[in-house]
Order: C-alpha cells, then sequence, then structure tokens
C-alpha cells in the first residue's frame, strides 16, 4: 500500500475512486461506477484491513477546551445504517426499487463531480433529477432524500460525541470517506519524516 498512500491526492470522490482503483485493479470495473453508498463499503472495509474496526478521534471539548477520545465501530454502524425497513430490490449495478416498485438510479462518481460544479444547492438538485428521473419528476425533494437515506445509506452520520470530563453534549460529524483518506495522508507524512530522518542520519 505505500505505494498507493504516495500517490493520494486528497479526501474527495476523485481521490477515493483513485485510490480505489489503485488497490482493485483486477476489478472487472472502475471503482467510480458503483454508487457513494458502495463505495463507503469498500472504505469501511479498507479501514478494517488497516486498522481494524474501531474508529478513534480526538476531539476538543467546547466547555473545558481540553481533548477527549470519540470512538466507534465501523461494524456496528453499518449495521445499524443496514437495518431498514425494507431492502432495495437492485435491478441494475445503481439501480434500484422500492416495495413500490418505484425506481432510482444512483449516480456514479463521475455524475457527482458534475453536480458539485453547480454548487451545494444546484448540486443537489441535479442529482436529486439524476435519481429520479422522468419516473418520478415531481418528487418532494425531503421525501426522495430519506428513500435514498433508506435504500442505500451513506456513512455520514452525526455521532453523540459527550465530553467525557464534564458531560457536555455534543454532536461530531463523521464521513468515513474524508476519515479514511486524511488518516492515510497523516500516515503518509509521518512516513515521509521517518525517511527523511533515516536519510539525514546515513547521509551524516
Amino acid at each position: 500500500l505505500g505505494s498507493d498512500e504516495l500517490a493520494l491526492a486528497g479526501v474527495d470522490t476523485r481521490a477515493a475512486v483513485a485510490l480505489l482503483d489503485r488497490l482493485m485493479e483486477d476489478a472487472p470495473c472502475s471503482a467510480g461506477e458503483p454508487g457513494a453508498s458502495d463505495r463507503d463499503g469498500l472504505l469501511c472495509a479498507l479501514h478494517r484491513h488497516l486498522w481494524g474496526d474501531r474508529i478513534v478521534s480526538s476531539l476538543e471539548c467546547d466547555g473545558r477546551g481540553s481533548m477527549h477520545d470519540l470512538w466507534s465501530e465501523r461494524s456496528a454502524q453499518q449495521m445499524r445504517l443496514a437495518a431498514r425497513p425494507e431492502a432495495a430490490a437492485v435491478d441494475a449495478p445503481r439501480l434500484l426499487a422500492d416495495s413500490r416498485g418505484r425506481h432510482y438510479r444512483l449516480p456514479d462518481a463521475a455524475q457527482e463531480e458534475a453536480a458539485a460544479q453547480y454548487g451545494m444547492v444546484q448540486g443537489h438538485a441535479h442529482l436529486r433529477a439524476l435519481v429520479a428521473g422522468a419516473e418520478q419528476a415531481q418528487a418532494n425533494p425531503q421525501e426522495l432524500d430519506s428513500r435514498l437515506e433508506t435504500l442505500a445509506p451513506l456513512v455520514d452520520v452525526e455521532l453523540d460525541a459527550n465530553c467525557a470530563e464534564c458531560g457536555e453534549p455534543r454532536q461530531a460529524r463523521f464521513d468515513v470517506q474524508s476519515f479514511v483518506l486524511q488518516r492515510l495522508l497523516d500516515v503518509r507524512e509521518a512516513l515521509l519524516d521517518e525517511i527523511h530522518a533515516m536519510a539525514g542520519g546515513y547521509g551524516g
């Protein structure tokens, strides 16, 4: 994975797809073809392979200014997300159907990136139009978002992060793509520092 870490260029969707493509070079399709929920599943699996199931992050208490740890387990979180009231029928790659026979085509990575160029509000509207298609052109945006959260949940959630010392209530957002890619970038920087120190020692 060393060369893959060195090639990582950020924490956005393009960087995630490029990394997964390098790791799955024998896969029958690009990592950009599945929907975002499937990419999140792959990144969770990558984290478990490299560091185990538990996620640990340090947060600063707003009240005391001290640091405390937040931890959770990816498998448990994924199981909670998967415990939805209905399962999605997969008719084709990224094409889902709910229990009423309504169809939803999830965007691929290229479509997500294209929508991002419109800005947050217009970009979301553009993605909703792609997902709903002509069949549900007049779908209520909030209802459509809720359906997608049920049928194809992302590992992008708010976690309870109450301070362990003072009990100060707080919510912390966890996005598996940003978390895993940033952790790889942090590891890479530490690795490069070690190589630099070793090279300096031998050079001396």
